[in-house]
């Protein structure tokens, strides 16, 4: 089966410095993982496309 990637920006989850991070979101199989890009953006500077 094939595996799908997605970016996934976390508003519930707030870091020390009071940004929300980017993560990948890993799908394969029914299961899901998340892997942190390292990246925290202010929810000021978040635009949702949709």
């Amino acid at each position: 089966m094939n595996a799908s990637v997605s970016v996934v920006y976390y508003k519930s989850k707030i870091l020390s410095n009071g940004e929300h991070p980017l993560m990948l979101q890993i799908s394969k199989d029914g299961k899901q993982k998340y892997q942190s890009l390292g990246i925290g953006l202010a929810s000021i500077h978040v635009i949702i496309l949709s």
